[in-house]
């Protein structure tokens, strides 16, 4: 029986007032689509087509003929809210084109909006939790002709009723097998700040613990590999598609310094060298295990900084204050680790002294990479359950886009205290401010390893210059 994956494109993208798209900065494979292709072909049981269309920049035509062709009996898709409309597009269209098959999204979006989906999308059922094994299950229940309502993680629409089982959890992530990336198109893959090399993104853990009040992660249970198994996926990846360079994609990779230490020990004992990088939190390292990810080829941290107030950083329940931000930087430019700095501005009341301060407090960081972002109120966030709660806003209006999804939808801001075209303005000039200082251009110059390395940054420099350099119109 045949079964088509697809991740859908990124056309129309909410992004709020961000100079940048997600695809700029990076675009990698789809890991949740691959640990579910990988699975359904484990001893031949499924024939598995994944088509990512973002990745790979398949129009909805091209899946038209492709879904034709191969003629699957179930179709399962990924789904992000701010992505919304694409996928209803994708969806409406496969529908119009097949009666009978069976359509399943999964991801963050059902997660949140699974009532809302069941109601507006004309598919047969959605997956909450992880989807390996409860999408496993609903393709052998479809193949044998069975009933596969009460398959763990559905959730179903029947009679004007919805239905929605319990979520299926993997409690041993180490039980999955590795991800086939040759699912998708390895040369398509790319980061803004990867120096060249063959790469690809790997994820140690699920979900994070904390509660930050942006944060609009549905996962909250932190469940973490063993180190022994994430290195033995860096082996395979090596060993099969001669990728030495990865990008650890958890939400949180560095909450268990022992295992992190585990991971470099087992990375140092490889017989070869590989680079890597993850997205972490200050609080959870020091200059002792800085140097021992170096010394296991750690070239790149992401941090998400956030704020240069304390009281912003209190706002957003970071549980993290400026002296440790500065010193986890420090550290790392003295032994010569890249840093990028994620941070945010346009908070719940925050001023425009306040963002003035968190810009100049994101250029004394002296970070390799900036990224800036005007904050979005996602769903089902503290920040934007309490701008409902509080009445600045007229209606749910996320609820409303996750029924009604709509091509040109302007996400919802914090403009208590400035209007979103100050913001968008304050968001110009912090990239401005940072990235056209004359000492930061020679110093980007003098890092170029490569002729594909001076091209990224070129590309980026360019789409840069036009983006801050003109007015919004």
């Amino acid at each position: 029986m045949n079964i088509l994956l697809i991740n859908p494109p990124v056309h129309h993208e909410i992004r709020g007032p961000h100079p940048f798209k997600a695809k700029d900065m990076g675009i990698f494979p789809h890991l949740g689509l691959m640990y579910i292709a990988t699975v359904l072909k484990q001893n031949d049981e499924f024939q598995v087509k994944l088509v990512d269309m973002a990745l790979e920049q398949t129009e909805l035509p091209q899946i038209i003929e492709t879904f034709k062709s191969f003629a699957p009996k179930v179709v399962g898709i990924s789904s992000y809210t701010d992505c919304l409309y694409d996928l209803y597009e994708l969806v409406k269209m496969l529908r119009q084109t097949s009666r009978d098959v069976v359509i399943c999204i999964g991801g963050p979006h059902v997660e949140v909006y699974a009532n809302e989906t069941l109601e507006s999308f004309p598919v047969d059922c959605i997956i909450r939790g992880d989807g390996e094994y409860a999408f496993r299950e609903l393709c052998r229940r479809v193949r044998d002709s069975k009933s596969w309502t009460d398959v763990l993680g559905i959730g179903y629409r029947k009679d004007n009723i919805n239905h929605l089982n319990t979520p299926w959890q993997v409690e041993n992530l180490d039980n999955l097998l590795f991800p086939e990336r040759s699912m998708s198109t390895l040369s398509s893959v790319k980061s803004a700040v990867s120096r060249g090399a063959a790469i690809t993104s790997i994820c140690s853990s699920r979900g994070c613990p904390y509660q930050c009040t942006f944060c609009n992660s549905p996962y909250k249970i932190h469940r973490m590999r063993s180190a022994h198994n994430v290195v033995a996926e860096i082996d395979y990846c090596y060993q099969t598609y001669g990728i030495h360079e990865f990008f650890f994609f958890d939400d949180l990779f560095n909450f268990n310094t022992g295992r992190l230490s585990e991971i470099c020990d087992a990375i140092n004992n490889l017989s070869y060298k590989i680079t890597w990088s993850f997205r972490g939190r200050v609080n959870h390292l020091d200059e002792e295990i800085l140097l021992t990810c170096k010394n296991a080829g750690c070239i790149r941290i992401h941090f998400g900084v956030e704020a240069g107030t304390e009281r912003m950083l209190k706002i957003y329940k970071k549980r993290i204050n400026l002296e440790e931000i500065k010193n986890i930087f420090a550290i790392c430019r003295k032994i010569g680790i890249e840093t990028v700095g994620n941070f945010i501005i346009g908070g719940p009341t925050e001023t425009k002294q306040e963002i003035e301060t968190t810009i100049k407090f994101s250029i004394a960081l002296n970070p390799t990479y900036v990224e800036y972002h005007v904050l979005v109120p996602y769903p089902y966030t503290e920040i934007y359950k309490d701008m409902l709660a509080k009445k600045l806003l007229q209606n749910d209006i996320w609820k409303q886009y996750a029924l009604h999804p709509q091509r040109n939808f302007d996400p919802p801001l914090c403009e208590d205290t400035m209007t979103r075209d100050e913001l968008y303005k304050l968001l110009n000039t912090a990239y401005k401010r940072f990235y056209f200082r004359g000492t930061y251009i020679l110093k980007q110059m003098l890092m170029l390893s490569s002729l594909k390395d001076l091209l990224i940054k070129i590309n980026g420099a360019f789409k840069l210059a036009l983006i801050v350099l003109k007015k919004r119109t």
